[in-house]
């Protein structure tokens, strides 16, 4: 099964952060800066990072950024050093994730339109456990207060489609 992970490099070593990527067998990188080739970057430079991912890691380097927040975004953050409002989809783990850091600080609203099956409810595919309360994704969402799910019974029944899931990247190659 494939994994997703995060990482930031701020603070970081160059011996570091390659330690990290080589203990996860990491085998690709997708980076999402809108700014990838600025001093700032350091070692993370666009031709630089490719280069060590490549030389030293064996992974590929790809940049996306298309899914970064867009320059007004950053500047309107960067003007009130708060956000308003995180918008999120994506993996229930990164999902959980986000929620986390934002815990209770800033309106979080997920999108849980990636576990959605048939779109009438009668699967139960989109249960999720929202305050103590059953909802279904595709009838009373898709999106929710992220502060208010059950993560770890989301994340659970998603895995009961693990095998096909395996199988299918399997498949793939």
């Amino acid at each position: 099964m494939n994994k997703i992970y995060t990482i930031g490099f701020t603070k970081k070593t160059l011996e570091d952060f390659i330690s990290r990527l080589k203990k996860a067998n990491v085998e690709r990188i997708v980076d999402i800066r809108l700014n990838n080739s600025s001093q700032l970057a350091g070692f993370t430079k666009q031709d630089d990072l490719a280069f060590f991912l490549n030389e030293i890691c064996g992974a590929e380097y790809i940049h996306k950024p298309t899914l970064a927040p867009t320059k007004e975004i950053l500047d309107g953050y960067k003007k009130k050093k708060k956000l308003d409002l995180v918008l999120m989809v994506g993996p229930p783990i990164m999902m959980k994730s986000v929620a986390k850091m934002t815990s209770q600080r800033v309106k979080t609203v997920a999108s849980l339109n990636s576990i959605m099956l048939d779109g009438t409810g009668l699967c139960g595919s989109c249960r999720v456990n929202v305050q103590g309360e059953v909802k279904f994704a595709c009838v009373d969402g898709p999106e929710f207060n992220a502060h208010t799910i059950d993560w770890k019974s989301l994340m659970n029944r998603n895995k009961r489609y693990e095998e096909e899931e395996n199988h299918a990247c399997r498949c793939k190659k």
